[in-house]
């Protein structure tokens, strides 16, 4: 047969309960801030990537292109260059050869 439980020791195990909850609350708040943190990290490091990227391409666009040249300059040549059905196809096999 069966134990009965009585009040006290069904006291403890909510009890036991409410403190194992508490300490799993504790921990995923933990766990939140470490997420969180890696997050600010993650895009810390990719715009860090993006920056150094940019200035990369900054100095090809001023070798190519002269250093007074002003973005809305380097935006019409673009323009021009693009117009050229070569290019554009080229350019544009690249993209799609990135995308898959």
């Amino acid at each position: 047969m069966a134990r009965k439980r009585n009040k006290e020791t069904v006291c403890k195990e909510y009890s036991a309960c409410e403190s194992r909850e508490a300490s799993l609350l504790a921990e995923l708040e933990k766990v939140k801030a470490k997420k969180k943190a890696l997050a600010d990290e993650l895009e810390e490091i990719e715009l860090a990537e993006r920056r150094e990227n940019n200035d990369r391409i900054g100095e090809m666009v001023y070798r190519i292109f002269g250093d007074n040249i002003s973005p809305d300059e380097f935006k019409e040549k673009l323009d021009a260059i693009l117009t050229i059905d070569e290019v554009k196809e080229f350019a544009e096999a690249d993209i799609k050869k990135e995308a898959c």
